[in-house]
């Protein structure tokens, strides 16, 4: 089974990385099970378990620890003013009707160009964004904080809280899954389908395009 390695601030547990934001450079591979990681001379050692050199990279020792450069990283999604386009539907997220309330659903809607539409990212940190909408101020959010599977998806003023942070993680060919810090549940079309006006909520990540998004 694959791993994933996530590393946190030790102070306020918010997510700092994981091996998914960047997969081609970071992944772990096959987990080894118990096998710990070992921390040693700055560095993280991990081994991943399968046969040496098969084609996943499984049956090696990973080595992780900061980059050159004092450890910056160039973000997947550099910050900047986007839509978010499914890639199942093609529909972007959408404050409806323009509503600018706190606590308004999102959801999926044809591209019209309107600033309901537009969306402010920011990398809090590499690879953890926020995500503040353009015509209403308010932030992208999981309703009321929840780790529940099929919780919705709606806007409220920007605190910095978990709930309103999203680990971006490259799927490949411009695609993005976007991930709750505080539920580490995915960003999620609820239903699964093209129809405008579907609501948008969490679920876990199952590789599913309506689970994928694009920046645009």
């Amino acid at each position: 089974m694959e791993g994933v390695l996530h590393a946190f601030d030790a102070i306020t547990l918010q997510e700092l990385w994981n091996d998914k934001q960047n997969k081609s450079r970071d992944g772990i591979g096959n987990f080894a099970k118990f096998v710990a990681p070992t921390v040693a001379d700055g560095k993280v050692f991990v081994p991943n378990f399968g046969a040496l050199g098969a084609a996943d990279g499984s049956g090696s020792l990973n080595v992780y620890g900061l980059l050159p450069g004092g450890g910056t990283q160039t973000p997947l999604v550099p910050n900047g003013t986007y839509t978010i386009r499914s890639r199942f539907s093609q529909l972007v997220i959408d404050d409806p009707a323009f509503s600018g309330e706190g606590g308004t659903v999102l959801q999926q809607w044809t591209v019209n160009g309107g600033l309901n539409q537009s969306w402010q990212l920011t990398n809090v940190s590499t690879n953890v964004v926020s995500l503040i909408n353009k015509s209403s101020g308010l932030a992208l959010e999981v309703a009321g904080a929840s780790r529940s599977n099929s919780a919705l998806v709606d806007q409220n003023p920007y605190t910095g809280n978990p709930s309103q942070l999203w680990n971006v993680i490259s799927v490949g060919d411009g695609f993005y899954e976007l991930t709750n810090v505080n539920s580490g549940q995915a960003l999620d079309v609820d239903g699964g389908v093209t129809n405008a006006g579907a609501q948008i909520d969490q679920f876990p990540y199952k590789s599913v395009a309506w689970q994928q998004w694009s920046f645009n």
